[in-house]
């Protein structure tokens, strides 16, 4: 296997950024494709990114199982927090605790392919999306509307950012695609969040089993760019 990835120069991308992401340098990057001019790096098109290391076969193998069961408690997590909030149980503070360990297990799934500077972004990125969310179920609850637009409306803003930080390490991610996901997700939460409030229990079941399928189906997407990115298939 070599140790290098085939890159699309998308907007805004710059070579000192690009070779921070993948923990190799510049002068790696432009020994790789010498024709590359630097200064005037053109969108879409490909480069070859010398890689440092991969992660070691096990690591591989369980990619798949580690990440479906990660966005699979991130989505537990969120049902049993929106339950205690909705409900005002006393499990509150500790259920939001264990949620927010969600972020560092996603963003560890990342790491070892994109190094720790983007797993960073990308746990930070996500302890926004738990948090705002968590306001958002509050300020509903307690009937503050105008706080409630707000805020989803920087919700839908932190899942742009999100799309924006996945699509800029992997050209197999689709920004459409990846933002119709997001936001898919966003949208099912937020009617399980008005069956819990409403006391609709049946068709807050019925959500969540939505919102698991669909979260099952982001974790595979993401594998499968991974996958094809470092040539793991």
């Amino acid at each position: 296997m070599n140790n290098e990835i085939h890159y699309m120069i998308k907007r805004g991308d710059i070579l000192y950024q690009l070779a921070k992401n993948y923990q190799t340098t510049v002068q790696e990057i432009l020994n790789k494709n010498p024709h590359l001019d630097p200064y005037h790096l053109e969108v879409g098109t490909y480069i070859v990114i010398p890689v440092a290391t991969y992660p070691n076969q096990e690591m591989q193998e369980t990619l798949k199982d580690k990440m479906r069961k990660a966005w699979d408690q991130h989505v537990f997590w969120t049902r049993l927090l929106i339950i205690s909030i909705v409900d005002g149980l006393q499990d509150e503070q500790e259920t939001a605790k264990r949620l927010l360990r969600n972020p560092d297990d996603l963003a560890n799934l990342f790491r070892p392919y994109y190094g720790d500077n983007v797993a960073e972004v990308i746990k930070q990125l996500l302890t926004d999306h738990l948090v705002i969310a968590a306001q958002l179920v509050q300020a509903t609850i307690n009937n503050q509307m105008d706080e409630a637009t707000r805020l989803n409306d920087q919700w839908y803003k932190n899942a742009d950012q999100i799309v924006a930080a996945l699509t800029s390490i992997n050209p197999y991610y689709n920004e459409e695609e990846v933002r119709r996901m997001l936001y898919s997700h966003l949208d099912l939460t937020k009617q399980e969040v008005m069956y819990r409030i409403n006391k609709n229990y049946a068709n807050e079941i019925q959500i969540f089993d939505q919102i698991e399928n669909q979260a099952l189906m982001m974790a595979d997407y993401f594998v499968q760019g991974i996958n094809r990115q470092f040539n793991l298939q």
